[in-house]
């Protein structure tokens, strides 16, 4: 899940990302490499009203163990495709680089 908002003047546009993903871990514990797919919602809005979008997309990314096997933290490169509608006009290609922590309680 993502959030952002930028408020300038009164006016304020903001975008929720909500994704389902599915991880695929490679080689051994401590530092792994891993490759990650999925899809999900863009939700944007702006002066009042907002816009959903369908977005699929995948990454590559590497994580390392924490804390005694009890977290990783990530790092990933991901491109994630949106899926136009009236208001976009065209699809949107997006590129990111995203960092995270996964809590792993065993």
């Amino acid at each position: 899940m993502g959030w952002s908002l930028a408020s300038t003047s009164g006016e304020s546009i903001y975008s929720i990302l909500n994704t389902l993903n599915y991880q695929r871990n490679f080689g051994t514990p401590g530092t792994q490499p891993f490759l990650t797919v999925g899809g999900g919602v863009l939700v944007q809005g702006y002066s009042g009203s907002s816009d959903s979008y369908a977005m699929l997309g995948g990454g590559l990314g590497l994580r390392n163990e924490v804390a005694s096997g009890h977290g990783d933290v990530r790092f990933e490169f991901r491109y994630d495709r949106v899926f136009a509608s009236d208001a976009l006009g065209e699809d949107l290609n997006v590129l990111g680089i995203k960092a995270g922590f996964d809590l792993l309680l065993r």
